[in-house]
């Protein structure tokens, strides 16, 4: 799952992760920093295992949706 190695890591050119603000079974949380924008957002990095289930496209499709 994911470590301190990716605290400093840019994501999609878009996203710095600043700090891991927790983690659980399905993945972590970290605090990261929109570079173009310079606001703090709340990214959630999902284990593997749960990359590509239904499960998980159904859960983060609404989450998308009410973005």
């Amino acid at each position: 799952m994911p470590s301190d190695n990716y605290l400093g890591k840019v994501l999609d050119e878009k996203y710095r992760l600043e700090r891991l603000l927790g983690q659980g079974g399905m993945g972590a949380v970290y605090l990261a920093v929109h570079l173009g924008t310079e606001r703090y957002v709340a990214l959630k990095l999902i284990t593997p295992q749960f990359m590509g289930r239904h499960f998980t496209a159904t859960l983060f499709g609404c989450w998308d949706s009410l973005s």
